[in-house]
């Protein structure tokens, strides 16, 4: 039992984040989109841990593992192939509403034979109560196991489709060497594993580069690989080089028009520059000129080191560019103190995500006007078109950016066009005519072909200038790290092309009901303690709660950590590993030393560490974060295993004969909430503060509750 628990760890955790992965990686999956995946996996699991345990006793858990591991590649190539055979072609936009159904069917197999897994390998111990306890743990350690390894050689060394492949290996060779195989039995096995081992890798590899060949048809495949950050694609045609970041052109080399707009703008302000740090983004973006700029000294942060390793091998180095290979957000925040630039250029991509967004936040903007010399520039270009007109759904992303700047510098300035350009100082370097822009640009050693007099005067139109201050002043809300609303603007901003998605967003992304749904919630719990069946109703109650807020809580900390000191991928896969570490010892613990108060003590625990974390977040020093975060998850996951144990002791020792999987769906049932409402959708309406006091509000609910049933 416990061996096989060990590998129900390895195959959930594996399954979900290696097909989390291939879907962001097909869909150029957000926030939202990665929430209702994820949504869709845990409903997945927790309806495959109830029905499995109305039929634990009929099937064998080795089948189980066999079909999941031999579906699992499956899913993942029909989920790369779904753009392709829907006719979508290379980086075009596929509807959420789209990538929302294809990826909760590619969930939907694994998620479920994942669940019920539980109740089947709970089965065969001897006492319920402790059966389920230990099978919770083991699986925990798995998923730490399991968690960690995936993390770190997916990306690194393997492909998501390799990683799949192996993975399955693993498990099923696990399953035929327990303890009481034969030596012998077990030596031939593992030598017959290590043959299998070397064709699944090589196939896998065979058939990566078969489906990519069908997907960019037409295209010449220079490479393709995973990161730890991305999947990157390299493709070529008539003579140019297409880099595609998770199925979306981030860069097209040579590209003169938009490798101007990305650099010489803000020279026509400074243009005796001498240095510039961009922040985000490939040195493809500028590569095709910087060599004409010969007296720049232009610093790039981005933390792809084998993308850049590539780029090196198809483009010839510009002399006067360095690069750090470094999460921008950890670069300016350790680099501030010393540094300082001419200009600084924000180049974050499409604001779809809290990893982009995050740049257009008051804390990374005050941090980069640090970086700036005394006429420095603060330069962020954007992709909105705002040339002819202004949409609807453009007006309040503009709105939000240029408040922002608003709030940290003395001097804003944007340029219309087909994309709109923002410009920010403390100095009036700014305040300068049409006529002396243009002198400065002819002062450049580069003749610019597309930001020079002819373009800039239609740009630049007095007409143009005015209709976009007049949108721009409209609305004044700022983007935060508190509130980072940005998500949802260009959520609906990219869903415009799309009636359904239009409709979608406008119904999940209101924000008249999130606060009733909270007192709903709240009000449920009062109300179980009142019902006939009361023991049992509270119990149920608690293994929800401890899935909502467990999930809920390390998904917060995902994105404080995020925002305020980076993404570097090996600081992540040690807050994940914390997190089910201290799962793994509290239910170890409350197996060996757990009370009649367990459930209580257990909550008022999390109750505490969660409270500390809302007063003490903003106070913790760059250089511990990561120690301090780590030590909050471990706690939240030492109180959840604690909890998960209580009400176990409490739901079977009512009622023996029990499903062994309801406790267990329910748990699962909470945490698909808390995947769906936490940061997906509460966090950019509502912002972090209130987000935490409906947390501790639902965790003092499920106190009281508790404190009912040991009466």
């Amino acid at each position: 039992m416990k061996r096989q628990a060990f590998f129900l760890g390895l195959f959930s955790i594996g399954g979900q984040v290696l097909l989390l992965r291939e879907l962001i990686r097909t869909f150029h999956g957000n926030e939202l989109f990665i929430g209702t995946a994820l949504f869709g996996w845990f409903l997945a699991v927790a309806l495959g841990a109830y029905f499995g345990g109305k039929t634990a006793r009929s099937i064998s858990s080795s089948l189980i593992f066999i079909t999941g591991v031999l579906l699992l590649p499956v899913m993942i190539i029909l989920t790369r192939l779904f753009p392709h055979f829907a006719g979508y072609v290379v980086g075009e936009y596929i509807p959420l509403s789209t990538a929302i159904l294809i990826s909760t069917l590619a969930m939907l197999p694994i998620g479920l034979l994942s669940g019920w897994l539980f109740p089947v390998i709970t089965n065969r111990g001897r006492l319920l109560s402790k059966s389920v306890a230990r099978v919770y743990l083991f699986e925990g350690i798995g998923a730490f196991v399991g968690g960690i390894i995936v993390m770190l050689v997916t990306g690194g060394l393997l492909s998501t489709l390799q990683t799949a492949g192996l993975l399955g290996l693993g498990i099923i060779w696990g399953l035929l060497t327990g303890y009481r195989t034969a030596l012998t039995k077990r030596i031939i096995i593992t030598l017959v594993f290590t043959i299998l081992y070397a064709g699944v890798h090589y196939s896998m590899a065979q058939m990566d580069s078969a489906i990519e060949k069908i997907n960019y048809h037409g295209y010449a495949i220079i490479t393709s690989f995973d990161t730890h950050y991305s999947h990157q694609t390299i493709l070529s045609r008539d003579s140019s080089i297409v880099l595609l970041t998770d199925n979306t052109i981030e860069a097209v080399y040579p590209q003169i028009e938009s490798a101007e707009y990305m650099l010489i703008p803000p020279l026509a302000y400074i243009p005796d520059t001498g240095n510039i740090l961009m922040l985000g983004g490939s040195r493809l973006e500028i590569a095709a000129i910087a060599d004409s700029l010969p007296y720049l000294s232009i610093t790039i942060v981005d933390p792809r080191k084998k993308l850049h390793r590539v780029i090196d091998n198809l483009i010839t180095n510009s002399k006067n560019i360095v690069l750090y290979t470094d999460d921008p957000v950890s670069f300016i925040t350790e680099e501030h103190a010393t540094a300082q630039f001419d200009i600084v250029i924000i180049n974050p991509g499409e604001l779809d995500s809290y990893k982009n967004s995050r740049f257009i936040t008051k804390r990374i903007i005050s941090h980069c006007r640090q970086l700036l010399k005394p006429r420095g520039i603060l330069y962020i270009p954007t992709p909105y078109d705002t040339d002819r007109y202004i949409s609807y759904e453009t007006a309040p992303i503009l709105s939000a950016i240029f408040s922002t700047l608003q709030n940290i510098f003395d001097y804003v300035t944007v340029w219309p066009g087909t994309n709109s350009l923002f410009f920010a100082s403390q100095s009036p370097v700014l305040d300068i005519s049409y006529d002396s822009l243009i002198t400065n640009l002819n002062m450049l050693t580069y003749y610019p072909q597309y930001v020079n007099d002819y373009y800039l005067g239609n740009r630049l139109n007095p007409l143009r200038i005015e209709r976009m201050n007049s949108i721009l002043h409209k609305q004044h809300q700022t983007t935060s790290f508190i509130k980072p609303h940005l998500l949802h603007l260009q959520t609906v901003y990219r869903a415009k092309a799309n009636k359904q998605d239009t409709q979608i967003l406008s119904l999940i992304l209101s924000a008249s009901y999130w606060l009733p749904l909270a007192v709903i919630l709240a009000v449920t719990g009062g109300l179980l303690t009142c019902s006939k069946d009361r023991t049992r109703s509270i119990t149920l109650f608690l293994y929800f709660i401890a899935g909502l807020v467990s999930l809920s809580l390390e998904l917060i900390v995902f994105y404080i950590f995020q925002s305020t000191v980076g993404t570097l991928y090996s600081e992540i896969a040690v807050l994940i590993g914390a997190f089910m570490l201290g799962l793994a010892f509290g239910t170890m613990w409350a197996l060996n030393h757990g009370g009649k108060q367990l459930a209580p003590v257990s909550l008022l625990f999390l109750l505490n560490a969660t409270i500390l974390l809302a007063l003490t977040y903003h106070f913790i020093p760059t250089s511990v974060s990561l120690l301090y975060f780590g030590l909050f998850l471990f706690a939240v996951a030492l109180a959840t295993g604690g909890l998960f144990v209580g009400a176990t002791n409490h739901l079977y020792r009512q009622n023996p004969l029990y499903n062994p999987g309801s406790g267990y769906a329910l748990e699962i049932l909470g945490s698909s909430l808390g995947a769906l409402f936490t940061t997906t959708l509460l966090l950019p309406v509502i912002g972090l503060y209130w987000l935490l006091v409906i947390i501790i509000g639902l965790i003092i609910t499920a106190f009281l509750g508790a404190r009912v049933l040991e009466r």
